[in-house]
């Protein structure tokens, strides 16, 4: 057994020397990007117990850390020297007895639960390798703001459990390490004793799920952990550990070989992750310990070159046995500075380097922000405090401020919209508040997302909830049958993954979703996706942006497949309409488009009622080269909704309560019905109320994920002010064909000193809705309008009315039931900058008279022969069908004039005059069902 042991460490050796690993001497030369680290270890390799421990009365004042520090040092040498002379454990005893204490700074918060400045600092403190990098010199201005913990000694955190764990490290015990395919050959597994890594924060895990999608379609992906990604595994690890007995016959060349690989492996992570970068800031860096028994010895890993290839350095820094005050607070002290190191440097610049891939930044460029759930990088973000956890008190004054980098997601919203919504409305404070019109700035836009996500997961409950409480629980096969339907109706689907989808969630509305499923297998799971895209005016005058999203999981279609077939009559088939899967770019790029709009821009779609289908673009080859096209995702205006109303409605059951309750009868009844006895009703009711919570148990066990209804929202201040023109990644892709945009440019009217005057009618989907006067908002744009000294707000409304032109719009609310609505004009408005009518000139005119007077003027009730709501529709409908704005105003009083002469004549007995000559837009679409002959005559007259 020995004999193969010793050949196991033989092959390691020579495998060692053909990949270049290098096991150096404790006199060789120091690495020019390390020498000051390597330097720092030295120094305080050279502490002496009996100085240090002369200076803790006077340093624990300013330095509470240090009492701890000195108390430490010598419990580990009363437990080493116990371990060595009465125990004498083998390896894992000696790990188990020592190893937590040793790497104790690893495992805790380094700032205070209570007022959250210091609880410790290094001994010496950590900097980066180039002092005139940026992020270098914030650093060293944190480190002049950082104070000690004041706490009084009775308050103060005194143990790792009051203080808490570490949430920025985390490690491995015995795990393997997955090295190349051309290593699979080694003696056997390499399984380090322990090794310790960056933890998988929220950020951190956000930023490698944008990489991984990134990537997802080519076959360059990023390495990031030599774990399995099952495992939820430390990332880019730093810091490796192993350990022998004191009584094994392997010293420390062995130990050394043992552990070349995963060293190597951690080396080269950091390496390629520079490569990519061609980040100079940072080189690659591991240390090691090993110890054999009570004695340690710590390691400098580091890559340099030699003949063009680059060597793998495993280099002796420190040794020192922790039987000796000497030695274990040497180790302690150098510990210490190892986790200031990766906390400080190595951390925020595998984070910074991530994050130039994602964004394609250079390294300098990429912003650090406080991550808020850590005590010790919490702070103050653009001059304004971090808000805290509601547990935690609120932060002393001397919080120091500790940067951290934001994710990609963060940029997208900062760099197209955005900044929050301010709490004062972006108006002047002097308008006034009036009954017949409104005031708005078209700076203020509300996102809304909302999506219909189905899974494998979810999938039961969505179809028992759509069934309802029945006594079997069983999934709805209409409901399966709908959604299957649903899917085959858009003409072409949208394959991507969950993560994209979550992606553009957060580009979105800033929503970030987290998932049971590991973030490295989730960009696996594919989708397929109907998305549409909306921008209204709602009925409260806000602009509102609205995605609307159903996606069901490859898996989650199988069972909707198998539920729906269970219905006579329906047979299952595979989907007609699937194309390959595209790139998450291209789905990132639509999304891009929409938000690249200026707020004029979104005002105008808004008062358009745009409504578009974000669908796959047909593959069509290029007529000189022959080639496809690079994979884009088309806009294409449509009339109605496909989806909006399935989302809405099946998102509901996520709010569904058990409709079944106990319903038990009373001793006297069940006599009655046959029962016997009171012993007998109370075996009844147990019985009975056995069943029911059986039931209820089950219930809940299928209804309890509902995470198929998805819906966020934000409210945005829209500062951008260069307009798109079709230069971004997405329009300038798309065939010249392509509904590029959702507003022409070429008919955008300018605004009225920098204010747009809107009129607006409500949907009346019962035509019974009374619109006695039309609606009127005035948008300001920018600053806003220009008023003269001594002039007001009503000579801005004036100066449109004088202009005879205004925008149309249709106020939108919550997707509505096409009941009554198939033939409507809601979507995509026709000529929505026209000529008033009458009626609105004179609604506009009273507006003007009680901005003028102060007060309401006496209401003008418009005739009865047509409400304003068929007006319109009647209108657009002509509008729509290509007449000009005169033209289509002939055909609407044409068609008033005819259908009351009809009317007329088959009036009924005790029909009033009103009632008679009374003209809707129900008895308009009627007409168009019949054929609409003496439409079509009237239509022709306009022909050439």
């Amino acid at each position: 057994m020995a004999d193969d042991k010793e050949d196991d460490l033989r092959m390691l050796r020579r495998l060692a020397k053909s990949y270049n690993i290098s096991f150096r001497r404790s006199a060789d030369e120091w690495p020019e990007a390390h020498r000051m680290r390597f330097l720092h270890i030295k120094e305080l390799g050279d502490r002496k117990f009996s100085l240090y421990s002369e200076s803790v009365t006077v340093r624990s004042v300013e330095e509470p850390w240090t009492r701890q520090i000195k108390s430490r040092t010598q419990w580990l040498v009363n437990r080493a020297c116990d371990l060595s002379m009465n125990v004498q454990p083998k390896e894992n005893g000696w790990r188990l007895g020592l190893e937590n204490d040793v790497m104790h700074r690893f495992l805790v918060e380094v700032a205070c639960p209570q007022c959250r400045a210091r609880i410790w600092r290094s001994e010496i403190e950590a900097t980066g390798y180039k002092p005139d990098s940026k992020w270098v010199q914030a650093l060293e201005e944190r480190k002049k703001n950082r104070k000690a913990c004041q706490c009084p000694p009775e308050t103060r955190a005194q143990e790792r459990y009051e203080i808490g764990s570490s949430l920025l490290f985390d490690d491995r015990v015995e795990e393997v390490v997955i090295l190349d395919s051309d290593l699979k050959d080694l003696p056997k597994k390499k399984m380090p004793d322990r090794t310790f890594g960056l933890k998988l924060t929220e950020k951190v895990n956000q930023l490698l799920a944008k990489l991984a999608v990134l990537t997802a379609t080519t076959t360059d992906r990023l390495e990031f952990t030599p774990f399995k990604s099952s495992t939820n595994p430390p990332i880019f690890p730093f810091l490796i550990l192993e350990a022998k007995s004191d009584s094994s016959k392997n010293g420390f060349h062995d130990i050394q070989t043992q552990s070349a690989f995963p060293i190597w492996k951690f080396l080269n992570l950091q390496r390629q992750l520079q490569l990519r970068t061609e980040c100079t800031a940072q080189d690659p860096l591991v240390w090691f310990l090993g110890n054999r028994g009570s004695e340690w010895k710590v390691y400098g890993c580091y890559v340099d070159e030699t003949d063009g290839r680059p060597r793998y350095n495993i280099h002796p820094l420190w040794g020192g046995d922790l039987t000796t005050s000497d030695g274990a607070l040497q180790l302690i002290l150098i510990v210490d500075y190892i986790m200031d190191w990766a906390r400080d440097v190595y951390r925020p610049s595998i984070m910074m380097q991530l994050k130039c891939l994602a964004t394609g930044k250079d390294f300098d460029e990429v912003s650090m922000y406080p991550e808020s759930d850590i005590y010790s990088v919490m702070g103050e973000r653009r001059g304004s405090p971090k808000r805290v956890s509601d547990w935690i008190q609120p932060p002393a004054d001397n919080v120091e401020f500790e940067e951290h980098l934001e994710t990609v997601f963060e940029d997208s919203i900062s760099e197209y919209s955005t900044e929050s919504t301010p709490t004062r409305p972006d108006l002047p404070d002097d308008l006034p508040n009036t009954n017949l019109g409104s005031f708005r700035s078209a700076s203020r836009v509300d996102y809304q997302f909302n999506s219909l996500n189905v899974t494998e997961e979810n999938v039961e409950s969505l179809l028992v909830l759509s069934q309802g409480p029945d006594e079997k629980l069983s999934m709805s096969s209409s409901a399966a049958q709908d959604l299957d339907i649903k899917l085959r109706s858009c003409g072409e689907l949208i394959v991507t993954t969950q993560y994209a989808l979550d992606q553009i969630e957060f580009m979105w509305t800033g929503e970030k979703r987290k998932h049971d499923s590991n973030f490295s297998e989730a960009p696996d799971v594919e989708l397929y996706v109907i998305l549409e895209y909306r921008c209204f005016i709602s009925t409260s005058w806000h602009i509102t942006r609205e995605l609307t999203c159903f996606a069901v999981t490859k898996s989650a279609f199988d069972i909707l497949q198998k539920c729906a077939a269970s219905k006579k009559g329906y047979r299952a088939r595979e989907l007609p309409n699937v194309s390959g899967a595209y790139p998450s770019t291209s789905l990132n790029e639509a999304i891009e488009c929409l938000l690249s709009d200026s707020a004029k821009q979104i005002l105008q779609a808004s008062i358009s009622s745009t409504l578009i289908s974000i669908r796959p673009s047909p593959a069509e080859k290029d007529e000189e080269t022959e080639e496809l096209p690079s994979l884009v995702l088309d806009f294409r205006g449509i009339d109605k909704s496909l989806i909006g109303q399935t989302v809405e409605e099946y998102s509901k059951c996520a709010r569904k309560q058990a409709s079944k309750r106990l319903q038990l009868i009373n001793q006297a009844q069940f006599m009655s019905s046959g029962g016997k006895g009171r012993r007998g009703y109370e075996t009844f009711r147990r019985k009975k109320t056995a069943e029911f919570e059986a039931w209820s148990s089950k219930y809940r066990r299928k209804t309890t994920n509902r995470s198929f209804a998805r819906k966020s929202s934000r409210s945005v201040c829209i500062r951008k002010l260069s307009e798109h023109d079709y230069s971004c990644s997405r329009c300038s892709k798309s065939r010249p064909t392509a509904f590029a945009a959702h507003w022409a440019p070429s008919l955008t009217p300018s605004s009225t000193n920098n204010t747009m005057l809107v009129q607006a009618i409500i949907i009346d989907t019962t035509g019974k809705a009374n619109q006695e006067r039309n609606h009127l908002c005035l948008f300001f744009l920018g600053t806003g309008p220009e008023i003269k000294e001594g002039g007001s707000i009503a000579e801005v409304v004036e100066e449109h009315l004088n202009g005879g032109k205004v925008h149309h719009t249709i106020l939108h609310g919550p997707p509505l039931s096409e009941a009554g609505l198939d033939r409507a004009v809601l979507w995509n408005l026709p000529w929505p900058y026209r000529p008033c009518t009458k009626r609105e000139e004179r609604d506009l005119g009273a507006w003007v008279q009680e901005l003028k007077e102060g007060h309401e003027p006496e209401v003008i009730v418009n005739k009865k022969w047509m409400g304003l709501w068929d007006h319109s529709q009647i209108l657009l409908h002509y509008l729509r069908e290509g007449l000009t704005y005169e033209r289509a105003t002939i055909a609407v009083k044409s068609f008033r004039d005819r259908q009351r002469e009809r009317q007329w004549e088959n009036r009924t007995e005790g029909q009033s005059v009103s009632e008679i000559e009374r003209v809707n837009a129900k008895s308009f679409w009627d007409h168009l069902d019949r054929g609409g002959s003496d439409d079509a005559a009237f239509h022709d007259s306009f022909s050439d």
